[in-house]
């Protein structure tokens, strides 16, 4: 079996990141072979290479809210955010998974809810999705 797996940043110190490196590590020991898409960022990939897994540097956006910011900026942001999505949805049609099918990867597995990017690969594709959602919004 061989895994993708998004990361929707690169920063190890994160809690969604750190919590799936540790999964990877289980998954590692398991002998299961995985490559690792994300912002690159230098800890990660070397964490992520000591293992043997293959990493390859991708932004993958974001849409998560940010209640702190002002109406005016949040509108903004949600513009640029909707315009990008045509963008990040060719790439995934016309490249991904193409590199997918290429490393023969058995399923996709995303580490957030704040990346839509296995969302259109599994448009796309017949590839099983995990999307592992851990945010939680106010109560």
């Amino acid at each position: 079996m061989k895994i993708a797996v998004l990361f929707h940043d690169g920063f190890i110190q994160s809690g969604a990141t750190q919590s799936m490196f540790t999964l990877m590590e289980k998954w590692n020991e398991c002998g299961i072979e995985m490559i690792a898409y994300a912002p690159q960022d230098e800890t990660l990939f070397n964490e992520l290479r000591n293992m043997g897994v293959k990493c390859i540097r991708m932004s993958m956006g974001n849409s998560r809210y940010n209640k702190r910011r002002s109406i005016i900026r949040q509108l903004g942001v949600r513009l640029i955010g909707l315009l990008s999505l045509y963008k990040v949805e060719y790439f995934v049609k016309k490249q991904l998974v193409r590199q997918l099918k290429a490393e023969n990867v058995d399923i996709i597995y995303a580490n957030s809810s704040a990346c839509v990017t296995g969302y259109y690969i599994k448009k796309y594709t017949d590839l099983p999705l995990v999307w592992h959602i851990r945010e939680f919004g106010e109560l």
